[in-house]
Parts: C-alpha cells; sequence; structure tokens
C-alpha cells in the first residue's frame, strides 16, 4: 500500500489485494439525526468495478452495506437506510470499510481511496 499524501493506495499488479480499514470512535457517536446520512468514499482511482463494504458497529451489533467502485474514479455513497442488520445509530462506535473483500474473484485492482466519511 501506498499512504502518501494522495491517499490510501493499492496497485497489486497480478497479486490479489484486500485493504481493511478499521475506525474506533474515543467516545461512541450519534448518527441519528444527521438526515440522509450514510458513509461517502472518494477514490482518485479505481480500474476495475472494485466491491467495498461499509460495517457500522455500536458494541453490540452491526449493520453492513456493500457497494462497487463501477471501475472509475469518483465518489460513491452507502446510505444508512441501505445498511443490513440492527445497529443503535444513536451509540456507533466502530466503523470498518473493507475493499475488495474476496481478492481472490478481482486480482489485479489497483485502487487510490482518498477520503471516508459520515
Amino acid at each position: 500500500p501506498d499512504t502518501s499524501a494522495h491517499g490510501l493506495g493499492v496497485f497489486a499488479g497480478r497479486a490479489t489485494a484486500r485493504t481493511t480499514l478499521d475506525y474506533t470512535f474515543t467516545s461512541p457517536m450519534d448518527f441519528s439525526t444527521i438526515p440522509n446520512a450514510g458513509v461517502v468514499l472518494t477514490f482518485a482511482d479505481s480500474d476495475m468495478n472494485t466491491p467495498f463494504t461499509v460495517t457500522l458497529g455500536d458494541g453490540l451489533n452491526t449493520a453492513t452495506g456493500t457497494a462497487f467502485t463501477g471501475g472509475t474514479p469518483g465518489t460513491y455513497y452507502v446510505a444508512f437506510d441501505d445498511l443490513t442488520g440492527t445497529v443503535d445509530f444513536t451509540s456507533i462506535d466502530t466503523l470498518q470499510v473493507v475493499i475488495n473483500s474476496n481478492p481472490g474473484a478481482l486480482p489485479g485492482t489497483d485502487y487510490v481511496l482518498t477520503e471516508v466519511k459520515i
């Protein structure tokens, strides 16, 4: 991985690559009152239809959503309303992003993730 000022870049060549970003909030966050809330990922590069998964946790339960980059750079949004699972949005303590969760199915993909935000 390239963690330069330009973002997190994975250049896999012919190999396989998977990236997991784990965020833990110092104190639980209340996302329940944010209108149209979701997780936004910005990719400066993506050369394949790379899958990514977003998971929110509240210490007991999780909610997960999956999307794809479409093989082009851009900003991708996973709405909280589209997550599967039961999580308390008033008490979120973890956020996980997994890119290319099954690298055996999509080897040699390159991507540069420049932003993750709520």
